[in-house]
């Protein structure tokens, strides 16, 4: 599996307008290694040795793989892939574009440009589910939803949907409940006394201000007005928790309240009853944790406590008794060059992940480390490693982002950046 090794902040507006240009120079003269180089894409020029008899095959695969580089891509760590690192005496990589690679650059060039929801504003990021919900046909309507909380002294939480991710219902207010921090939002299937499959939402939130109760509603109508009444979990948390459904049970997961930096978790069965809450040992976080269901297990992603921005996953491995399995380091493999060689490297970040399953892969986004508020997305596999992380363009943020998969697209949404407040979506 390749690991692209990085990629560029806003590689798309430095190649509008611009083109590619060629040079073939001795390398002898100024000792670069291999048989060409591609400069970034601020730069955009590539270089060829002219003292080499190029054939038609390597010629191409040799300029594929330095249009690579121009474009904002690193190295790849398998060897089939046109980005993998060479040398003038080693095997010619067949010059075609090979899937990883095509993935890769839609990663980078394939977002839409964002857009602004200028009739909304939030203190923190928005949270998102995907509902599709069942038909006899096999084929059932299918929406996006969005909850965040208010701005500027607003801790009302609002409610809005959409068919695409792109175009939103005008925002309208939940009735009765308030959140100083962004809620979490999931999609669940309540119990049928009938038999028919039904599909609604869940959402937990911290209290207001002070209030540090963790409090939860459910929704099986899909509508704003649709929301049972909250209810108090007697447990407590200074940031946003995590919510999702799995196995027919719901999960929970928080970081503690105040200094607490523990990381706390309970389910609630098919009975309707919440178990109580379960500390899990040696994790802790500075902000909230994230959970997610993917191929039959659930997965848990968040930051280190504080000073520490490194990103750590498990897995829990036994649920019978609700065990989880230790923690790592989520880590991606820079390919390097010829000469450093290949080496692992943390993704970071200062603010809450977000996860979403996307085909066979969990799709990670995030906000950068502190100083870096750009945001970044990366795809992770059961059977393969993480794989490198890829900036969205041109975009940035002073929260943590929102992923979900919307009909095998994804859509992010996020609050802007510094004083920018109002929330921004994009599609891939």
């Amino acid at each position: 599996m390749r690991m692209f090794s990085r990629s560029f902040s806003s590689p798309r507006a430095a190649l509008i307008d611009s083109d590619l240009k060629a040079h073939f120079i001795d390398f002898r003269k100024d000792g670069t290694p291999g048989s060409g180089k591609g400069k970034p894409p601020t730069d955009g020029n590539l270089y060829l040795d002219s003292t080499i008899n190029w054939s038609a095959d390597g010629l191409k695969s040799v300029v594929l793989h330095e249009i690579g580089h121009t474009l904002g891509l690193g190295h790849s760590t398998n060897p089939l892939s046109i980005m993998y690192p060479y040398s003038k005496s080693g095997p010619v990589v067949s010059g075609n574009l090979d899937s990883e690679t095509i993935q890769a650059l839609q990663g980078m060039y394939g977002w839409l440009p964002q857009q602004c929801l200028s009739d909304r504003a939030s203190t923190d990021g928005p949270s998102l589910a995907y509902v599709v919900e069942p038909s006899l046909s096999g084929s059932g309507l299918t929406q996006v939803f969005m909850v965040w909380t208010g701005s500027e002294g607003d801790s009302s939480i609002y409610f809005s949907s959409s068919n695409d991710g792109l175009s939103w219902s005008p925002q309208q207010p939940i009735s009765g409940v308030g959140s100083s921090i962004g809620p979490s939002l999931a999609t669940f299937h309540p119990p049928s006394s009938d038999g028919d499959s039904r599909v609604g939402l869940i959402m937990a939130w911290k209290g207001v201000g002070d209030d540090s109760s963790i409090w939860w509603s459910v929704n099986t109508t899909l509508q704003v007005d649709g929301w049972a009444e909250q209810q108090r979990l007697d447990v407590g948390t200074s940031s946003r928790p995590s919510i999702v459904e799995f196995n027919h049970q719901i999960a929970l997961a928080w970081k503690g309240a105040g200094n607490d930096s523990s990381i706390w978790w309970t389910k609630r069965g098919s009975n309707g009853q919440w178990e109580p809450q379960k500390q899990i040992a040696g994790r802790g976080t500075s902000c909230g944790p994230t959970l997610i269901f993917y191929a039959g297990q659930l997965h848990m992603f968040w930051k280190g406590i504080d000073g520490d921005s490194n990103v750590y996953h498990a897995v829990l491995i036994d649920e019978l008794n609700e065990i989880w399995g230790p923690q790592e380091v989520v880590t991606f493999t820079d390919a390097g060059n010829l000469n450093s060689g290949e080496s692992p490297v943390c993704i970071g970040t200062q603010s809450e992940l977000s996860a979403t399953v996307h085909g066979q892969e969990i799709v990670l986004a995030w906000r950068g480390i502190p100083g870096d508020d750009s945001l970044w997305f990366s795809r992770f596999n059961k059977n393969l490693p993480l794989e490198g992380q890829i900036s969205i363009p041109n975009v940035g943020s002073a929260a943590g982002p929102s992923v979900t998969d919307v009909s095998g697209r994804l859509v992010l949404a996020w609050r802007g950046v510094g004083g920018d407040r109002n929330l921004w979506v994009s599609r891939l």
